[in-house]
């Protein structure tokens, strides 16, 4: 892939990067080399790696600094923001998703020395969730695919939408949202930018009608992109599930297998209406339930697709159907039992605020305290970050 295409594609997933979801492209081999970012409720903020965070020969020079800052990126400051920085408004038009991807490909290509698209990695996740977004449409590999939990086309999100005409992408103003995020522009803005390549297709004849899903792929979907993972599984644990098929001798132990990213899904969904992905009405199923597809389970390494390649998808391993099919048989306690507690209520994780530093206070009797700042936190990754002890002037809080 040549880096105008890869621009082009960096500039369609940042379009449609959900509200507080984060995406770092990184060097493969050079971790420290790095551009990231975030969906913010009111913009969408960019950052590139500074000195800050980088020694020895991965230092930027002053000229770099200077390609750096006619490409648009603003410089670090003190305390925060530590890396280079841009960011665009909530309602940024498809041309300014693309111009910041070319300012984002100049930071990588010509100050960080990435020499091709193929040697970058990706990691793409909610802000609060767990777990990795596998980026169908991006063209460059995943860091990490073992952390792959979702799945998601930007592609299908931006065309169907486009097509569809769905309220919930197109306001009353005019302008397109992206899963909760504004951007400005119509259709032929979107293409105008690139951002979608082949045009949109026209919508289809209308099909006889189809019973339409059930609110529970809404609300499934709904907590998948807030990152609600707490209410996506107490929505799951009560569903009623549908195996496609008709359990034939082609099917193992009669349950369906399909293959993602080379492993072996067992494949399941939450309503025969969402089994049909083409408007069609649904083919051959039959109902099941977790405890019976963990009864059913016959080799450990299979895991589970829920509603494969819906919004509202996910992929879970043998030990958590286990668990729901579990947790779906204790609902029902006998009578004599006693009543359940109250659930512990989740404790929100604290986060300290971008840019907080981390230092080491060395104390010996009879001589004098030293400080040394060891860490800066980088909200974006969600990580603490080393740094050199010379990179950051001043003194720890009192």
């Amino acid at each position: 892939m040549e880096w105008s295409e890869f621009t082009r594609r960096l500039g369609r997933e940042l379009a449609g990067l959900d509200r507080d979801t984060i995406l770092i492209v990184r060097e493969r081999e050079e971790s420290r080399h790095y551009v990231q970012a975030m969906r913010e409720p009111d913009r969408l903020y960019a950052e590139a790696v500074s000195n800050n965070f980088l020694e020895g020969p991965l230092l930027l020079t002053l000229a770099d600094e200077e390609v750096m800052s006619e490409a648009g990126w603003r410089p670090p400051a003190d305390p925060a923001p530590r890396n280079w920085w841009t960011e665009l408004p909530a309602y940024a038009s498809p041309a300014d998703h693309a111009r910041l991807a070319e300012v984002m490909v100049t930071a990588l290509r010509d100050v960080q020395g990435v020499r091709r698209p193929s040697d970058l990695v990706y990691e793409s996740f909610h802000r609060h969730g767990t777990g990795l977004i596998e980026l169908l449409d991006f063209g460059i590999e995943t860091a990490d695919p073992a952390r792959i939990a979702e799945r998601r086309s930007t592609v299908s999100v931006l065309a169907e939408a486009l097509v569809r005409d769905e309220p919930h992408f197109v306001h009353d103003d005019g302008h397109f949202g992206v899963n909760g995020s504004a951007v400005n522009g119509s259709a032929e803005a979107f293409a105008g930018a690139g951002l979608l390549g082949a045009p949109v297709p026209d919508p289809a004849p209308a099909a006889a009608p189809v019973p339409p899903p059930s609110d529970l792929e809404g609300f499934l979907a709904d907590a998948r992109r807030r990152g609600d993972h707490a209410a996506y599984f107490d929505l799951l644990r009560g569903a009623d599930l549908v195996l496609p098929g008709a359990g034939g001798p082609d099917e193992p132990h009669g349950l369906p297998l399909i293959s993602i990213g080379g492993g072996t899904f067992v494949a399941v969904f939450t309503s025969p209406a969402a089994m049909s992905r083409d408007g069609g009405p649904p083919g051959p199923y039959r109902r099941t339930s977790f405890a019976e597809l963990g009864a059913a389970w016959a080799d450990p390494t299979w895991q589970l697709a829920v509603n494969p390649g819906l919004p509202s998808e996910v992929l879970l391993d043998a030990a958590a159907v286990a668990r729901l099919g579990a947790d779906r048989l204790a609902e029902a306690p006998p009578a004599a039992s006693p009543p359940s507690p109250p659930p512990v209520q989740d404790v929100p994780v604290l986060r300290p605020p971008h840019g907080t530093r981390l230092w080491r206070v060395d104390v010996e009797e009879g001589r004098e305290t030293t400080a040394v700042p060891v860490a800066v936190y980088d909200a974006i990754g969600g990580v603490w970050a080393p740094v050199r002890a010379d990179v950051l002037p001043g003194h720890p809080p009192e």
